[in-house]
């Protein structure tokens, strides 16, 4: 009998304690805005970590982590080569003006350049127009384009000068250009103390992009100081002497060839330079000969981006690029 209730007892306790044992807590449902809402940041989860996985790739490229197949790496360089000989020949001076600079052209960072009015030609380093006028000359830049950095032909993203509608303007990415007119000055006389380059060397680069926008944009407009005049573009004007202030930034521009991201500044010289140019000569079929001397040359800073994005085209012009056929005010 006893074991009888015992085991009552214990039947007993064992449903009672199954009938007050906590229930675990239901998994809430979610709602449609839920559903929606976590769609929302999972998408944006995922694509935050591709911008960031094509940003690595691309600084493990850049800083060559993989290193670039010497093929492509052959195709890159010629796309900052200098010109030949023979492509320098098919653009040459005059004699006449190459006689009478002689002792001129003797001097240490010094030259003289012919340059053709070929603005449509030079804009792109991968494509070439097949306009007769652009097969012509083969050069970089189509022999509209010139830097004086290091002194050659260039294409128009690593230029400091570009000879376009009967006027010069500044080129180059990541890069200040000051163009002024001294007046009818001869060549060799031009030094630093020149009446008109206070500005050029009292100019203080910049040191971030914002900042060097803002320059840029003054720039473009004009500048009128101590009865000299500066800016961005300035008309061709036969035996007018010019000065102009080059900065090319150091910094970051990514490039992409054949699937292959480089720096395109590792192909360039970023120097910032002051030259002095003068026009030899305005040729009948368009073209301008100048004769130029680098009166001033050291090392460029190096432009911070800060919340830019990094690498992009847009973000490495100053300005706004002038419109073929647009006027230049002298």
């Amino acid at each position: 009998m006893s074991k009888w209730l015992i085991l009552l007892l214990l039947i007993f306790s064992a449903g009672v304690n199954a009938q007050t044992a906590p229930s675990a807590t239901p998994t809430p449902q979610p709602t449609p805005n839920q559903d929606v809402e976590r769609q929302r940041q999972m998408m944006e989860r995922r694509e935050m970590d591709n911008a960031f996985g094509r940003l690595d790739a691309v600084r493990r490229s850049t800083a060559r982590a993989r290193p670039i197949p010497r093929a492509v790496l052959l195709n890159i360089k010629d796309i900052y080569r200098n010109a030949t000989t023979d492509e320098k020949a098919s653009l040459q001076p005059e004699k006449q003006d190459l006689n009478d600079l002689k002792d001129f052209l003797r001097q240490k960072d010094t030259g003289i350049v012919r340059l053709v009015d070929n603005s449509d030609c030079g804009s792109s380093a991968y494509v070439i127009s097949a306009d007769p006028k652009c097969l012509k000359y083969t050069m970089p830049g189509s022999g509209s384009l010139f830097s004086f950095r290091k002194g050659d032909y260039s294409i128009d993203r690593v230029a400091d000068i570009r000879f376009r509608d009967g006027g010069f303007e500044v080129a180059g990415v990541m890069q200040h250009g000051i163009l002024t007119g001294l007046g009818d000055i001869e060549i060799d006389k031009v030094s630093i103390s020149t009446p008109g380059m206070k500005f050029l060397t009292d100019f203080v680069p910049s040191r971030d992009i914002v900042s060097a926008r803002e320059a840029g944009r003054e720039l473009q407009a004009g500048i009128d100081r101590g009865g000299f005049y500066y800016r961005q573009e300035l008309n061709a004007v036969e035996k007018m002497t010019y000065a102009l202030r080059a900065v090319a930034y150091q910094g970051t521009v990514l490039r992409s060839f054949n699937g292959v991201v480089y720096d395109e500044l590792d192909f360039d010289k970023r120097l910032d330079i002051i030259v002095a140019f003068r026009v030899i000569r305005l040729h009948d079929d368009g073209s301008v000969t100048i004769a130029w001397k680098r009166l001033a040359k050291k090392s460029s800073p190096t432009l911070k981006r800060g919340d830019t994005p990094d690498g992009t085209v847009n973000d490495n012009r100053f300005v706004a690029r002038k419109r073929p056929g647009a006027e230049s005010d002298q």
